[in-house]
């Protein structure tokens, strides 16, 4: 045998591997008798050797949810390759008889994908290659509060997730200060009343990119102003009623303190101060429908002032009214009260606690005077130290 390839074989029948050169080969057997005889037959171009392919291809990288791009980058020196099926290494992923298949992933991973080629001769390769589909972020977030009067300060929580990589991360807090890259960001909204869209794009070290946004998510209602003044300023134990005008910004509802335990829940109002001298504390509280709120103070100083009243009559019948003759009046320190009668003769000489708790009951060396027009002189010297002095008539009357 002849096999044209080289290769001589003796054999009565030759089984041979062409596994070198495709091509046609031309076959020659001769034959030889036990005699002598010889001959020989040829066989021009018996046998053809087709070329086999060489299965080939190229994948990108991609993100999940965008296709996974297979390019056959295949070869076979003769004929064509007509038939192609690939087994993208996933169950869910049915296999494609295509050429270059786009093919989504449902999920992310390292793939093992084979490409089986066929040429137009049923010749085969293949050849398996890996396939990498990068995770995509799964993008999320909080914040909180989310509706609030300034100064309004958000706190945003980052719920961002990735299977394995790492983020980097862009907010857009809708706030006019561009964007911010940290991670989980704080920020204190303006004195006006909006609503605010906020934006978190993540992109991952491979490049998957994502955001999500929320429309109108937070929303900042104004702070009310709170003042007002109070009329007049100028107070003491006597002139102690004040009027209060409200002057405040953007408020709806109103709620005064006068310091003394007294509250009001009117827009302006009237007030006395009925106690003692002092210093108190008004304070008032505005608050908007939206629960927004602020506070203004005034101090009130109610001053100490000297006053005295002398009664005219009195009545000593000892029946438990106007019984007795007596200063009236405040901030008195030190009091003397002097009764006269008609002619001049003093008869009663009383001071301090006498002359303003107790008073003249009306006797005279323990008898009971008569009913008559009698003159008194009364000498104070009040809490500031200036002296006064009174004289005037008393009816003393049965």
């Amino acid at each position: 045998w002849d096999l044209d390839n080289g290769s001589t074989s003796n054999n009565t029948d030759e089984s041979w591997m062409y596994d070198n050169i495709y091509g046609q080969y031309t076959i020659t057997l001769g034959a030889t008798s036990d005699q002598g005889c010889d001959t020989s037959i040829t066989r021009p171009n018996y046998i053809t050797v087709y070329p086999k392919p060489t299965a080939d291809f190229s994948v990108n990288t991609p993100c999940l949810g965008d296709g996974s791009v297979f390019q056959d980058l295949s070869t076979v020196p003769s004929g064509t390759i007509d038939g192609y099926n690939w087994d993208f290494g996933n169950p869910a992923v049915p296999n494609s008889n295509l050429q270059n298949p786009n093919i989504p992933y449902p999920n992310d991973g390292t793939f093992d994908v084979q490409l089986v080629v066929t040429t137009n001769f049923g010749c085969q390769d293949s050849i398996t290659r890996q396939a990498t589909v990068w995770p995509m972020p799964e993008i999320n977030f909080t914040a909180g509060p989310l509706v609030g009067c300034y100064p309004f300060t958000v706190q945003f929580d980052n719920l961002t997730t990735i299977n394995s990589g790492t983020v980097n991360y862009t907010w857009d807090l809708d706030d006019g200060n561009g964007t911010f890259s940290s991670f989980e960001p704080s920020i204190l909204y303006p004195n006006m009343e909006n609503s605010y869209t906020i934006t978190l794009n993540a992109v991952s070290n491979h490049g998957c990119d994502t955001s999500i946004t929320n429309v109108d998510y937070i929303t900042v209602h104004p702070k009310p102003t709170a003042s007002f003044t109070y009329n007049p300023t100028d107070l003491n134990v006597i002139d102690n009623v004040i009027h209060t005008t409200n002057l405040s910004v953007l408020g709806d509802n109103y709620f005064w303190d006068f310091g003394t335990g007294d509250v009001s829940s009117n827009f302006e109002d009237y007030y006395q101060y009925t106690g003692d001298t002092g210093t108190y504390v008004i304070t008032l509280l505005t608050t908007t429908n939206f629960g927004c709120l602020d506070t203004a103070d005034a101090i009130v100083h109610i001053k100490p002032v000297f006053t005295i009243y002398i009664p005219n009559s009195f009545t000593p019948n000892y029946d438990g009214l106007n019984d007795y003759f007596k200063v009236y009046g405040y901030n008195l320190k030190d009091v003397t009260m002097r009764i006269f009668d008609r002619w001049g003769e003093e008869l009663v000489v009383l001071s301090g606690d006498e002359a303003v708790a107790i008073g003249w009951n009306g006797q005279h060396k323990l008898q009971l005077a008569k009913e008559d027009v009698y003159v008194y002189r009364i000498e104070v010297t009040d809490i500031f130290g200036d002296y006064h002095e009174f004289i005037g008539q008393i009816n003393l009357i049965r």
